[in-house]
């Protein structure tokens, strides 16, 4: 509706001899009072045409030509908006589309033949993911969803640094309680990883190993080759505790990517190559610099020290050039608040390389606090105290965890109140949308005893209604067509919390029907048809929603 109504106003401003028009939009005004959909040309025309907003409205409304297309109505507000009303019937005749296409309603092509990679989460392996990893999880996991919902091929990958200080530590930490197993007295190393899942590793690593790797004493300082064990043996350790609770929460990765094969083989130094053939590194004061400031960077960049140790920013990039390689049309990371000032730098980097603009993007979002009891839980993995992302799916399960880490838009700090999580009513945003399908799904026996259904959904597909035309209804049914362009938005603009927003609001515009209307009215067939029809696109729509976030549609709560 909104490409036939952009064409007909494309032609009256033509029609007007109005050329040069800005970039208008046509949407949903937020009330409902100002019609079904909205431009905002006349108003800005306003300044280049030194005219009030209302009388370039009025000019252009008279020149529409909308005879043909489903417009019951045009205003012109007083503010020079022009607002449109769309036949109550147009909307019946789309809503077929929901039972026609099932559960591929929602979906497009718009982006098939795309290759796409989303790397998120990649945590390093120094214990269990936390709850504050969640929301990066389920961010990717559901822009992922929405970007195969759109047609195009997604890479889910994790990426991790295998070496460094980081990883150092952790082997340190786990020679560490690895001794402690024989001597209890035995020093930790200062800002080590205290976590208890450390001291299971460090069982399995002596019922493995023995004594072999027992330190004599406490001043003992372990060669490289030692200190490698303990650190790989935690790293995966590590690494398959990851996987597991990924997958507990419905997340499954297609590549695990590891910093140090950037080393073995050959890419950070193929990087290295390529930059200076291309006269945009240099070398000063010891050290290799990028000149990152030719590229739109606020300043040159060390890639490798005057020790000759690479910074981080050396093996991403390599990292993104055998994504590159790897001929992936479109890369997103999806990081933290911690990396706001980091993606300017990389995408520099992309442009240095010589990559398509916008080919790098990014996904910032804020931290998340999580509360209990009214009072915020810290996290730290060194000082193993957190609350792990598998604790948080057993205490409130998984499909609560994921609508909560996703509902907000990911730019703005979330808060995660357990109390409300636990709840079984409709404060629970999840159960609230749940409630919907559920309450729906039990509507079939009702039918089938009254005799108005024998309750095969497959009928739908050939069914037209007739008696659709109750306020609640109507608002209903534009709602409902609503959702495939809804989905197109959400992820084009890797922004998945405006699909819980629409579900709630869905669940709000069904259960105000449901109040004020009975859906199996007795001795009124044709009424009580034309109703468990709409009840069974909502149900549809709700389901394929719930699907996008990786959350579950329950026939009974």
């Amino acid at each position: 509706m909104e490409k036939i109504i952009r064409q007909a106003v494309d032609r009256a401003l033509a029609e007007l001899h109005i050329e040069d028009a800005p970039e208008y939009v046509i949407e949903k005004p937020r009330d409902p009072a100002h019609g079904d959909l909205a431009t905002n040309v006349a108003f800005l025309l306003a300044r280049t045409l030194k005219k009030k907003p209302a009388l370039i409205a009025g000019e252009i409304a008279g020149a529409l030509k909308l005879e043909s297309a489903p417009v019951e109505r045009v205003e012109v507000a007083p503010n020079g908006f022009i607002n449109f009303r769309i036949s109550p019937r147009w909307n019946i005749e789309l809503l077929a589309r929901v039972q026609k296409e099932g559960e591929r309603y929602g979906l497009s092509d718009c982006l098939a033949g795309k290759k796409i990679v989303v790397e998120f989460v990649s945590s390093n392996p120094t214990g269990p993911l936390t709850v504050g990893h969640g929301r990066q999880a389920v961010l990717g996991d559901c822009i992922s969803s929405l970007l195969e919902a759109l047609g195009a091929k997604v890479c889910r990958e994790y990426y991790y640094n295998d070496a460094g200080n980081q990883m150092n530590m952790l082997g340190r930490s786990l020679r560490a309680r690895y001794a402690r197993l024989f001597d209890p007295a035995f020093s930790f190393p200062e800002n080590g990883y205290q976590g208890e899942y450390l001291i299971e590793i460090a069982q399995a690593f002596a019922a493995e190993h023995g004594e072999r790797f027992r330190p004599g004493s406490a001043a003992e300082e372990p060669g490289p080759e030692t200190m490698k064990i303990f650190r790989e043996y935690a790293a995966e350790k590590i690494r398959r505790m990851i996987d597991a609770d990924l997958k507990l929460f419905k997340i499954n990765f297609d590549v695990w990517s590891m910093e140090s094969r950037l080393y073995s083989e050959g890419k950070v130094e193929e990087l290295l190559a390529l930059l200076e053939k291309r006269g945009i590194s240099y070398r000063k004061d010891g050290a290799v610099w990028l000149a990152a400031s030719r590229f739109g960077d606020s300043e040159d960049r060390v890639i490798v020290k005057s020790s000759g140790e690479p910074t981080y920013f050396l093996p991403d990039l390599a990292y993104h050039l055998v994504k590159f390689e790897r001929s992936f049309d479109v890369a997103i990371n999806i990081h933290g608040a911690d990396h706001h000032g980091y993606a300017p730098r990389m995408q520099a980097g992309m442009r240095a390389l010589g990559y398509p603009e916008g080919w790098l993007r990014y996904v910032i979002h804020q931290m998340v606090s999580f509360i209990e009891n009214g009072e915020q839980v810290r996290m730290s993995t060194r000082a193993g105290r957190f609350v792990t992302l598998a604790d948080l799916c057993r205490e409130v399960g998984v499909d609560v965890a994921r609508y909560f880490f996703v509902m907000r838009k990911a730019d703005s700090h979330l808060v995660f109140d357990l109390d409300l999580a636990r709840k079984q009513s409709n404060e629970n945003p999840v159960y609230y949308c749940q409630y919907v399908h559920a309450r729906i799904c039990s509507l079939t026996p009702t039918a089938v005893e009254a005799g108005f259904w024998d309750g095969e959904r497959g009928r739908w597909k050939e069914y037209t209604p007739g008696a659709l035309t109750q306020p609640e209804e109507t608002e209903l049914i534009a709602h409902l067509v609503e959702f495939p362009s809804l989905v197109r938005t959400a992820g084009e603009a890797l922004e998945p919390h405006h699909i819980p927003y629409y579900l709630e609001e869905l669940a709000k515009k069904f259960h105000s029907w449901y109040q004020h209307h009975r859906i199996v009215v007795a001795g009124e067939k044709e009424l009580s048809l034309d109703r468990l029809y709409l009840a069974d696109c909502v149900r549809r729509v709700m389901a394929n929603g719930l699907r996008l976030l990786g959350i579950t549609a329950p026939e009974k709560m």
